[in-house]
């Protein structure tokens, strides 16, 4: 619908500049003096620049609505998605957290069963200094790249702490 509405604004364009080339072929005629002196001739004169001027009033209202101020209504929906991009960005960071939240839980309860890391699997062994470097603050620039890749954040949180962080490595575990 962005491209419809492009589109749609795009054809309004070519329309609104040919006919404004119409418009100013006419008023340079009537400039140039090719104008008949007769009162039938001042009358069709008078019926054409009437008819232009509302097809200007037209155009103006085709670009900017029916509102009192084009530029206020553009600024106000502009701050109405700046405010709707940070309620998101917030959402997703939350989202974020509580996903490193669980991923940290699932992974303390495994060590605690004695499984190690449900995301190795038999037989590879965790990496040495893994707790240290990424147990308190995972770098959520990688886990949000991860997630907006389509894996899993929980398994990618837990990917990336293994991984001390190292994202290729987090993703070829991941695949």
């Amino acid at each position: 619908s962005e491209s419809d509405s492009e589109s749609s604004s795009d054809e309004a364009y070519r329309e609104g500049v040919d006919e404004q080339r119409q418009h100013e072929s006419i008023m340079e005629k009537l400039r140039s003096g090719a104008r008949n002196s007769s009162s039938q001739q001042e009358s069709e004169d008078d019926v054409l620049r009437r008819a232009l001027e509302e097809s200007r009033k037209d155009l103006v209202l085709l670009y900017n609505g029916d509102v009192d101020d084009p530029m206020e209504e553009a600024m106000k929906r502009s701050r109405e998605l700046e405010e709707a991009e940070k309620e998101q960005r917030r959402q997703e960071d939350e989202e974020m957290e509580m996903a490193l939240r669980l991923s940290a839980e699932a992974a303390q309860q495994s060590e605690s069963s004695g499984s190690g890391d449900p995301t190795r699997g038999p037989g590879q062994a965790q990496p040495a200094g893994w707790e240290a470097s990424f147990s308190s603050s995972p770098d959520f620039e990688s886990l949000r790249r991860l997630v907006e890749m389509g894996f899993d954040p929980v398994k990618a949180a837990a990917s990336l702490r293994c991984n001390s962080g190292d994202m290729d490595e987090a993703i070829v575990q991941l695949v």
